[in-house]
């Protein structure tokens, strides 16, 4: 186990990219492979992850305990309960809410933001500690919950789609994530976080191995398929079963390997 977690924020321009069921795929082969992982769902709002929690769990309504605290809560209120952290297969998951149909109204002043900066830093500072790699899974498109925590990590891993309009979102998310001038008060750290794109539902089936290996940008870390097999499977029983042997798993194995060479953090994966 690392001293400190890599901290690895995952947004995107628009929604349905894939980036919440890319993200717990790596987190589970990180897992498998003896890395200490968690992924917090940072979307209060429409919480994909602590969806997939909650079907996990088969039950009613409720996700966590009475005597136990969500990521939201923890934020925004003066919260001493524990969080409420979950196993999900090889890796921990901290829901953003209670319950799967509690709505979140919650808007941002500027003390607010300030006040969610310095909770998020003291939360992410004790985490780290216990963790190897901690994944951000943040809603789509561009607000306060996503410059934050994309402030304070390692890195940013932006999930595009393999079409133009997904491209120009991506770079105008970019070029907000870059502005840090509305930030600079809050900030410690002098550079900004790198940001490295992934281009995920690729339909060129035929042709992928050559998009896989041709020549890339400095922030580019490759691209993942859109393999029908997969989404045939998800929301089966067998869907993690069923996984193991696709093109999807593979190329976020490959993109997983090629990011870990270029951060020097020795956890690559096997096929």
């Amino acid at each position: 186990m690392r001293n400190e977690a890599i901290t690895i924020s995952i947004v995107s321009g628009k929604g349905g990219t894939g980036k919440t069921l890319l993200t717990t795929v790596l987190a589970d082969e990180l897992g498998n492979s003896d890395q200490k992982v968690l992924v917090i769902d940072f979307d209060f709002f429409l919480r994909g992850l602590t969806s997939l929690l909650y079907y996990h769990k088969s039950e009613p309504i409720e996700i966590i305990g009475n005597d136990e605290c969500t990521f939201f809560e923890k934020l925004t209120k003066d919260d001493d309960r524990k969080l409420g952290i979950k196993k999900f297969r090889s890796f921990d998951i901290l829901p953003s809410v209670r319950s799967i149909d509690q709505i979140v109204n919650y808007q941002l002043t500027m003390f607010e933001k300030n006040n969610l900066f310095k909770k998020f830093t003291v939360l992410i500072c004790q985490l780290k500690k216990k963790y190897d790699i901690i994944f951000l899974d943040c809603r789509a498109g561009y607000d306060e919950t996503i410059m934050i925590p994309h402030i304070y990590s390692d890195y940013t891993f932006c999930v595009e789609e393999d079409d133009n309009i997904s491209r120009i979102t991506t770079d105008n998310l970019i070029q907000h994530l870059n502005d840090l001038s509305l930030y600079q008060e809050m900030m410690k750290k002098v550079n900004n976080t790198p940001i490295l794109r992934i281009s995920n539902k690729v339909r060129d089936i035929a042709n992928f191995e050559k998009i896989q290996n041709r020549s890339r940008s400095a922030n580019d870390l490759g691209s993942i398929p859109f393999d029908i097999e997969v989404m045939n499977l998800f929301g089966c029983d067998d869907f993690w079963n069923g996984l193991n042997q696709t093109l999807y798993k593979n190329s976020i194995v490959k993109i997983w390997n090629r990011f870990d060479e270029k951060a020097k953090l020795n956890m690559q994966l096997y096929f």
